[in-house]
């Protein structure tokens, strides 16, 4: 994700003549040391500045130190318990206190290169917080959470200036939406699958981007790198009328065209389970003595690097797949090969197919979620295995295999075709459009909101779908909005949002909730609550049954009920 970020950045300096600036919330980061390691490798270009929260807040002078706005009255910090050890981190840069025996962190001091210290993070009590120290060691502003301390530091960077913030961590992602500012654009950029493996497209939906997803509707602007991603994304009811697909881009092509030997393929991965490369290392292996030209080099390193050592030397494929470790600049290499193979479970996008087709070397892949299938046409451009086993891939890889020269050689004319759809000049352009266009956005109140006399006033059943019958006077806020129906599983990581559309006649409306939409959750209680479309998550408001509804009750595979908080609950059967 760095990598595409920086290459990103550096695309926008070189095509838009903007400075472009890299802002960061990472402690202990050395921004002159890091800036000069990635100039030296390639991946920061011209026009593009690195900038850093901790470093900024060390090196700011006294008043700029007393422009950034804490939040209330700075109130004294809990002492620290007498037993505990202090110990320097983050190379010096500050100073933790550990509890003696439990080994909890109590306060870290963030320092400045004279020792004194700039920001005090407080953990002794329940309440963490942030408190921001003066040149003269005197307390300036107070923070009850790292995002108040986030936010100040990004108003002091924007100032008043109009700019577009633009996110790539899925950690900030999870926050970022609440950052709303007259003079910024918040956009997120999903890098990788926004499911969990094995997951139905309403979830569950991983831990680390339930933020990003229960809030998008906040962001200025999401994007996704491939279409089928958005459309998964958009199955889930959710409003994707602030979504956007804007794919990873590479430099142009290469116009020297390598030796392309046949039989030699390539696999560039993190040598993780998740990649499954053995799964091309049993594949070459079984088709080793009948095609004797065949041959795999895995460029990579991980956590797998020895079980594949181990299968390589038992198996048929020993002398034939070779592990060779990471090398800067593989991806330059991939002209001299036949075929390179991706195998890994999910992907955000799988870049590497674009730079493997770029120099006419066939992408061999799994047809997972996401990327691939955006990517490669099948058999003309590259080959998509829709069996994702050791068989699939065989099959797939003799099935290239067994093509003639002349049909290869049209692949690796119509590859390089379709890699230049993704070059920095277009992806940029693509940027522009939407970065340009972006709507006017009114904010949705925070709060639960009343939704006047708006009760559910009967269930039924359509199919295997399940049809909710409302009745009330819409408010002017959901008019105004739209009103959505949030069904929900209880611990929040499956869920989805349906569009309740309230006639304007006879205030009556009715609500499909799709089977699918608890595929592989049967018998898993969901709960039911309405909330305002464009509203954070927080501000959902429960759904009220109408009097003579009753409960619990069975409407076919469905069973409806109300628990002790007084929740609208809901359960299908397998």
């Amino acid at each position: 994700m760095t990598n595409v970020l920086f290459h990103r950045a550096g695309s926008f300096a070189a095509h838009d003549g903007r400075t472009v600036v890299v802002l960061s919330f990472a402690a202990g980061q050395d921004s002159s040391t890091l800036s000069d390691r990635l100039r030296a490798n390639g991946h920061l270009r011209d026009g593009v500045v690195l900038r850093n929260l901790w470093e900024d807040l060390a090196d700011y002078d006294s008043h700029e130190l007393a422009s950034l706005k804490g939040r209330g009255q700075v109130s004294k910090l809990p002492a620290l318990p007498k037993s505990h050890t202090a110990q320097e981190t983050l190379g010096g840069r500050a100073m933790d206190y550990i509890e003696d025996g439990s080994g909890r962190l109590l306060r870290r001091e963030h320092l400045r290169r004279d020792g004194s210290v700039s920001v005090i993070d407080d953990r002794v009590s329940a309440k963490r917080t942030f408190t921001l120290m003066g040149r003269a060691g005197e307390s300036l502003a107070q923070w009850r959470s790292a995002r108040g301390l986030y936010f100040a530091w990004l108003d002091h960077v924007t100032g008043v200036d109009p700019c577009i913030l633009i996110n790539d961590s899925k950690y900030a992602g999870g926050f970022l939406w609440a950052y709303q500012r007259s003079n910024a654009r918040v956009v997120h950029v999903h890098h990788s699958i926004h499911l969990s493996v094995g997951a139905t497209l309403n979830g569950p939906y991983p831990k680390s981007r339930l933020g990003v997803l229960r809030n998008h509707e906040q962001y200025d602007l999401v994007t996704f790198l491939t279409h089928r991603q958005l459309s998964d994304f958009a199955a889930t009811g959710i409003d994707t009328r602030n979504t956007a697909v804007i794919p990873n881009s590479r430099a142009q092509a290469p116009t020297e065209v390598g030796d392309h030997i046949r039989g030699r393929g390539a696999c560039l991965a993190r040598l993780t389970p998740d990649k499954q490369v053995d799964h091309q290392v049993r594949a070459v292996s079984a088709l080793a003595q009948s095609h004797h030209n065949l041959s795999l080099d895995v460029f990579g390193n991980g956590t797998e690097s020895g079980r594949l050592e181990r299968l390589i030397g038992e198996s048929s494929g020993a002398g034939r797949v070779h592990l060779r470790g990471f090398v800067p600049g593989a991806a330059k290499e991939l002209a001299n090969y036949d075929f390179l193979m991706l195998t890994s479970k999910y992907e955000g996008m799988g870049l590497v197919l674009l730079e493997a087709m770029a120099t006419g070397c066939i992408p061999i892949s799994y047809d997972i979620r996401y990327g691939p299938s955006d990517i490669i046409t099948d058999g003309v451009d590259g080959i998509l295995v829709a069996d994702r086993t050791v068989e699939g891939l065989k099959a797939a890889l003799e099935r290239y295999l067994s093509l003639d020269d002349e049909t290869v050689a049209k692949m690796r004319s119509a590859a390089r075709r379709r890699a230049a759809d993704f070059s920095d000049e277009a992806v940029t352009k693509t940027w522009g459009k939407y970065l340009s266009n972006l709507p006017t956005r009114t904010p949705v109140g925070g709060q639960a909101t009343d939704h006047g006399d708006l009760v559910i006033t009967g269930f039924d059943s359509d199919g295997d779908d399940l049809l909710v019958s409302c009745s009330g006077t819409p408010t002017s806020e959901s008019v105004t909005h739209g009103l959505a129906l949030v069904v929900s599983s209880t611990n929040e990581r499956s869920f989805t949002k349906l569009r309740a559309d309230i006639s304007a006649q006879d205030n009556q409306g009715v609500i499909r909730i799709p089977r699918g939409s608890f595929a592989g959750k049967e018998n898993a209680p969901f709960t039911m609550s309405w909330q305002l479309v464009g509203a954070p998550w927080a501000s959902q408001a429960p759904v009220r049954l109408a009097p003579g509804v009753g409960a619990p009750l069975r409407v076919g595979a469905y069973s409806v009920g109300v628990a002790e908080d007084g929740a609208v609950t809901l359960a299908v059967t397998g």
